[in-house]
């Protein structure tokens, strides 16, 4: 099966044996099955109102719109789709707006939509403006957004509840254009120190497409994104249990980090999405329903209420 995978600088995209010390495609053979596992590029465009060579030294970073079809039209070639990111910071959302726009129709090939990624996070570096003011610049980043010709966002966030509300998610999530969120599910970061688990893999999950239901994202409009540096057996769980949770297809965040064996792992497996376009939204294989935490809850009631009854007799 093929992922898309997140690239943050060009220059510390991938190691040698996958696609090379860039995203531009390697001359080895010998790790042709492991790049077969990557089905698109999701590159990082700008911060702010920068472009990303202003950070990343790569000669191939990408530095105007034009870089981001080029490379657009390159991975193309390969095979590859390429979807722009970009770190919002709301200091002047109309700006942010029309780049983000800007770069969205300059990866849009031929009949595609224009489409890019948001990084909103409530960290140093991110998404600045809190309460009302936060609500504010996101309306006018995305009125900016659809006014200067972009069609859809969607978002990459920490979908654990502090870091939501900090960012006024549900005022994102709200706009029609948003279609899906990306949230970070990096068991390998939220073990700590120990070893992660299954349970930290599925946990991990769950709990991200169990928070996002509040707030009125279904599981097909999920895409979690899965941590480079997990191992293949761990990586090939938490695909499963997407599929499982009927999640969106899943991508995978990689920073110099994305071990050769476990895209090699994905590569091999057999493609729950199969028979969709590439991070089509819903898996070929029926999902297991989700039990309705407030059905369950009322069910729990229903049945107390009738013991009490029972117990107190007429």
């Amino acid at each position: 099966m093929k992922l898309a995978v997140a690239v943050h600088q060009v220059g510390t995209s991938y190691v040698d044996s996958l696609l090379g010390p860039s995203d531009e495609p390697g001359t080895s053979n010998e790790r042709d099955e492991a790049v077969d596992a990557i089905g698109a590029i999701y590159g990082k465009a700008f911060d702010g109102l920068s472009y990303m060579s202003l950070f990343d030294t790569h000669p191939a970073a990408v530095s105007s719109s034009a870089v981001v079809a080029a490379r657009e039209q390159m991975h193309a070639q390969a095979g590859r789709g390429y979807i722009p990111w970009g770190v919002p910071h709301g200091i002047d959302p109309a700006a942010e707006g029309s780049l983000a726009a800007e770069v969205a129709i300059a990866a849009a090939g031929e009949g595609e939509t224009a489409i890019c990624i948001l990084n909103i996070e409530p960290y140093a570096g991110f998404w600045v403006p809190r309460g009302e003011d936060g609500r504010a610049a996101a309306r006018e980043l995305v009125g900016s957004f659809l006014n200067a010709g972009g069609e859809e966002l969607w978002l990459w966030t920490d979908a654990r509840r502090w870091q939501l509300d900090y960012v006024e998610f549900s005022q994102w999530v709200a706009f029609g254009c948003v279609t899906r969120v990306l949230p970070e599910t990096y068991w390998t970061v939220f073990a700590g120190s120990r070893q992660p688990t299954d349970v930290d893999v599925s946990d991990s999950i769950v709990e991200a497409v169990t928070l996002l239901a509040g707030y009125n994202v279904s599981p097909d409009r999920v895409h979690p994104t899965l941590p480079g540096d997990a191992t293949p057996e761990h990586m090939v769980y938490g695909i499963s249990e997407c599929a499982r949770l009927g999640t969106g297809r899943p991508n995978v965040w990689q920073r110099m980090n994305f071990r050769p064996e476990t895209a090699l792992a994905i590569a091999q497996l057999d493609d729950p999405w199969a028979g969709d376009p590439l991070d089509s939204d819903v898996p070929v294989v029926p999902p297991e329903p989700m039990p309705d935490p407030v059905r369950v809850a009322l069910e729990h009631v229903d049945e107390a209420s009738r013991l009490l009854r029972e117990a107190l007799g007429p």
